[in-house]
């Protein structure tokens, strides 16, 4: 493995140097069906309309000559299909009827049982997709290397042991209890132990406790903002194993210790956080943390992401402690955190579901959106402004909720419509809009810098059920390469077309690979197109799949 020799993520859309993936299935292997409660639906997934086709002759409607059963093959004259399909393309990821809205827990983000073969086949793409222009660190090679090196570090193995118990779920808490005390007594390997905590099995092929099938998603439990590496406090339970294997890889693995040394990187333990100040709801996910330039952030206030956790994070990141004394004012770039606050749905759980960067050149930004909840179709949105004034009366004050009322009233900004019209507040000049799934259909009309909507859209409208669809299955979660070069599924259409007829060339994975300097050279605009039949399934696009470690600078 080459180690890193800088380190820092300063925007979201220069040239990608190095970037953590997950190239790992074992853990996907070992969901069983009881692991996935399934939607009330009658497709509990959107599937691919072509592949359907294919797979529904065993809900055919099979008749004889004479209108009865058939009793033998030589009886069968007439197959009643539906080819068309159009049903299909109205399928929701939520039932619509009575609008009541029924959604899959939480404890693995797979709406199914995934393909092997097909995800393995979809993970190889997608990592000569990243090869081609970066240098990739696979996550489960970083956590082996991490849990060898654990036991030279003392403190960090004693909190790392800890948090394993304390965190365990009910059900799983005594496996987990032996398993690390095997591992601390050297009765099993690191390897072995490694293969515990990611498949949830024992040497015995025994379920002990739950597969981590979400590592896929290595963007959840940390992000790179600048030179500061936010390790996430998840929101749910069953993802802080996750985020705990994370934490230990930033704090024991060589590469990352030398960074540190070098003084490339700081760390911010939101777990602490937490820890810390358990009468606050505090978590935050990586998902919903974008880097707008040196200066700014976005940050998405989401069920995973919350205020008084982004409060923590700017108190952590601006003022350092050291020591026993007082906490000391942190040099860094990052003056400004921008926040806005999204439905708190799982078709929305992260910012980057609905709105990510694929370009920024010349004061011009350019944004997949997911429509309805980005433009303002559904009327204004609490939107905050955050800097090191204000975070610095909040370190100083009581962390009460009443004076935490009060810091959140300070930071609202008075009158956002949409995520551009915040973006325009801040002064980043114009903003370009991709749209997820396509253009809505209802009548437009601009006052000023914003858009207003004289006949929102509605449920039933062809425009919106594809943008439902097609953000439900990652249509927005573009992640940029290099300016205007991004990575998306091919499997959206309509978001593809938008892209399209925006200016960027369709491409396949090998076309890109095979003149990818080239392209970035010459500036030219690319989507190019991943696979996601397997991968859509778990409410994750290729953003989500990513950790940057490094772009230029």
């Amino acid at each position: 493995m080459e180690y890193l020799r800088e380190f820092g993520v300063h925007s979201e859309v220069r040239r990608l140097r190095a970037v953590i993936v997950n190239r790992d299935s074992r853990a996907h292997r070992s969901v069983l069906p009881e692991q996935i409660e399934q939607q009330m639906q009658i497709l509990d997934y959107l599937r691919v309309r072509e592949r359907i086709g294919e797979e529904e002759l065993a809900s055919a409607y099979i008749v004889g000559e004479d209108g009865g059963r058939i009793r033998t093959t030589a009886d069968l004259s007439i197959v009643w299909r539906d080819r068309e399909g159009k049903e299909r393309t109205t399928l929701l990821p939520v039932r619509t009827i009575l609008d009541c809205f029924v959604e899959n827990p939480y404890y693995i983000l797979f709406d199914d049982i995934v393909h092997e073969k097909s995800m393995a086949a979809e993970m190889e793409e997608f990592g000569r997709a990243l090869s081609s222009v970066a240098q990739t660190y696979d996550v489960v090679e970083l956590i082996y290397d991490a849990l060898c090196e654990v036991k030279r570090h003392e403190e960090i193995y004693r909190t790392f042991l800890h948090r394993l118990n304390v965190q365990a779920l009910p059900e799983e808490a005594g496996n987990i209890r032996k398993a690390t005390q095997l591992f601390d007594e050297d009765e099993i390997s690191a390897g072995e132990f490694l293969d515990l905590l990611l498949t949830g099995r024992d040497s015995l092929s025994r379920y002990v406790v739950h597969p981590l099938p979400n590592l896929l998603f290595t963007r959840d439990v940390a992000a790179v903002v600048g030179d500061v590496v936010m390790l996430s406090a998840a929101a749910k339970p069953v993802r802080r194993r996750e985020a705990l294997l994370t934490w230990l890889v930033f704090h024991v693995h060589p590469m990352f210790v030398r960074l540190r040394e070098e003084g490339w990187l700081r760390l911010i333990d939101m777990e602490q956080a937490r820890i810390e100040h358990p009468d606050l709801r505090i978590s935050m996910e990586g998902g919903d943390l974008l880097v707008l330039d040196e200066r700014t952030m976005l940050v998405g206030l989401s069920e995973r992401t919350t205020l008084p956790a982004l409060f923590e994070y700017a108190k952590r990141r601006w003022w350092q402690e050291e020591g026993r004394g007082e906490p000391v004012e942190a040099e860094d770039e990052l003056e400004r955190i921008l926040a806005v606050q999204l439905v708190e749905q799982r078709s929305s759980m992260h910012l980057d579901t609905i709105f990510t960067l694929a370009n920024h050149e010349n004061d011009t930004i350019e944004a997949m959106v997911f429509e309805p909840y980005v433009e303002g179709i559904y009327g204004r949105i609490e939107a905050y402004d955050i800097d090191r004034e204000l975070v610095d009366a909040f370190r100083r004050s009581d962390l009460d909720p009443e004076t935490f009322a009060r810091f959140q009233a300070q930071a609202l900004v008075a009158e956002v419509r949409s995520i551009p019209e915040l973006l325009r507040y801040a002064g980043f000049g114009e903003v370009r809009t991709h749209a997820c799934g396509g253009r809505s259909g209802g009548r437009r009309r601009r006052r000023g810098d914003t858009i207003e909507w004289e006949d929102p859209p509605h449920i039933e409208d062809a425009d919106l059920l594809a943008q439902k669809r097609e953000q439900w299955t990652d249509g927005a979660n573009l992640f940029a390469l290099a300016p205007g070069i991004v990575l998306t599924y091919l499997r959206n259409d309509e978001t593809l077309k938008s892209l399209n007829q925006d200016g960027y060339m369709i491409l396949t994975v090998d076309e890109f690979c095979r003149n990818s300097e080239y392209f970035i050279r010459e500036r030219r605009k690319v989507a190019v197109g991943l696979a996601g039949g397997e991968l859509s399934r778990g409410r994750g696009g290729p953003r989500c799949m990513t950790c940057p470690l490094l772009r230029d600078f």
